[in-house]
């Protein structure tokens, strides 16, 4: 749902080389079916934290690809694709819950 970000896999390597700057990201399975809708005023960071999660918890069970768009409005855009999000799927994703 970011605008016109393509999926990469949701590894450390890719995660350091990304800006260390506000905006969103979207955490996705194999099938690339969204899981997880998250902001932060500096992704690379707060990506490096989720690659961390217990492999018990429902991202580090779930979490292959990763997509991220910078924006400074990153809590707006968070929200708006969340409710975009539940328009569509008729939920939020399933690690939101």
């Amino acid at each position: 749902m970011t605008q016109g970000n393509e999926w990469w896999s949701f590894e450390e390597s890719l995660v350091a080389g990304l800006k260390p700057e506000p905006g969103v990201y979207e955490l996705a399975n194999r099938e690339e079916t969204v899981i997880y809708i998250g902001s932060a005023s500096n992704v690379r960071l707060r990506l490096q934290q989720r690659l961390r999660e217990p492999t018990g918890s429902c991202i580090g069970r779930h979490a292959v690809f990763a997509r991220v768009e910078y924006t400074a409005a990153f809590k707006t855009r968070e929200q708006n694709l969340r409710k975009l999000f539940r328009d569509v799927f008729g939920a939020d994703p399933l690690c939101n819950t």
